[in-house]
């Protein structure tokens, strides 16, 4: 994600950062295009309304890893 793509995809997407329910459309995409693996590396720091999609949409069987260089405990 850069600054160009997410100018242009504002109107249709939202502001940033993007809602959470906006990345559980893009792994389902992914998953139904036949991704082998999808990666997500940002921080989901605190709780959001939308972590409901988000989160069905990891539970659902496939290749999502949530990247992560630090864990709280």
């Amino acid at each position: 994600i850069d600054d160009a793509s997410l100018r242009e995809l504002q109107p249709r997407l939202g502001p940033w950062p993007l809602r959470r329910d906006t990345y559980a459309l893009a792994i389902d995409y992914l998953r139904d295009a036949g991704a082998r693996l999808v990666a997500l590396d940002i921080v989901f720091a605190d709780p959001r309304e939308s972590d409901v999609a988000l989160r069905r949409s990891l539970q659902q069987p496939g290749p999502v890893v949530l990247a992560a260089s630090a864990q709280r405990q």
